[in-house]
């Protein structure tokens, strides 16, 4: 495996019952690399993203992040290891401010508490410059001091980008990044976390049913279909495929949701 790796995936496995929803699955994406992952419903992407994760163990196969194995261990050891993940319905806190929800990303970071009854105690004790920083990464500055819960859904989305972003991942995983935003949010916050992540060298590993999105800003893009990798191409090259367009008939759309 090459050094510029930052994640790699071997042989995945995992049945549920006697269904298998992923069938040997093996791809990779570089350090700084913005790589989507697509498929039909039922096509075995969530549970593939989720063995990425952490949240499922794979029955057999390996997940290795810059050549480290860390197959089967969980979403809290993968923080700790540099990867972040936002998720299709926003995880904030709405009671806080935004700048309280991105400092309690910052002091997690720093190996502060998870316990939320400590993260007021602890936010006093924090150094500001980093939580202002992501707050303007993510253009909230105007809006450090509103409570998350008065805040539209793509100010939320920018929210949790910068709680992602707290860790200074070498991996950002985005489960569909962009659901239940209006057309123009959409492009802003996908844009957004991609001019971040390539200036960081993070790579981004997401998946998405807005097709528009995927093909303007994956720089590869992956098709499953029945558990199982199809299709690895550039963005072109996936939308001319004939096997793709094949594996999507029968769908209202290829960006149909899963």
């Amino acid at each position: 495996m090459s050094t510029d790796t930052a994640l790699e995936v071997d042989a995945l496995q995992k049945s549920f019952g006697g269904f298998r929803a992923v069938s040997g699955v093996s791809f990779s994406v570089a350090q700084g690399e913005v790589v989507a992952l697509i498929g039909p419903n039922g096509a075995g992407k969530t549970t593939t993203f989720n063995l990425v994760n952490g949240q499922l163990k794979p029955d057999s196969g390996r997940v290795r992040l810059e050549g480290m194995d860390v197959t089967g261990l969980g979403p809290r050891e993968l923080w700790r290891r540099g990867v972040a993940r936002t998720f299709q319905i926003t995880a904030t806190f709405p009671s806080m401010t935004v700048r309280e929800n991105v400092a309690v990303g910052v002091m997690a970071a720093n190996g502060g508490p998870w316990r939320l009854s400590h993260a007021y105690r602890r936010m006093t004790s924090l150094d500001p410059t980093e939580t202002r920083s992501l707050i303007a990464d993510v253009g909230l500055e105007a809006l450090a001091e509103r409570i998350c819960g008065t805040l539209a859904y793509g100010d939320l989305k920018r929210v949790e980008l910068a709680m992602a972003l707290a860790n200074r991942p070498r991996l950002l995983l985005m489960d569909e990044p962009t659901a239940g935003m209006a057309a123009a949010e959409r492009e802003a916050l996908m844009a957004l976390a991609v001019e971040i992540a390539r200036a960081r060298q993070t790579a981004i590993f997401f998946t998405e049913h807005d097709m528009d999105i995927v093909f303007r800003h994956a720089q590869r893009v992956l098709v499953m279909s029945r558990g199982e990798l199809v299709a690895t191409g550039r963005p072109d090259e996936i939308r001319q495929s004939p096997l793709v367009q094949e594996v999507y008939l029968g769908h209202a759309a290829i960006g149909e949701k899963r």
